[in-house]
């Protein structure tokens, strides 16, 4: 998969309870920090529980 179609490569893998995602690319560290910042503040909205490392 393209980010936003800029030809930098991303990865995505979901199951019921895992979401892996691979960024690429020399502006890949921040990219990583939007997607944290994102994924944040939807998770505080919906309650939900998160982890950054795998389990």
């Amino acid at each position: 998969m393209l980010a936003s179609g800029r030809g930098r490569r991303t990865t995505f893998h979901a199951t019921e309870t895992t979401v892996t995602v691979g960024i690429y690319g020399t502006d890949a560290a921040a990219r990583i920090i939007v997607l944290r910042t994102a994924l944040a503040a939807l998770i505080t909205k919906h309650g939900l529980a998160a982890r950054d490392q795998p389990w």
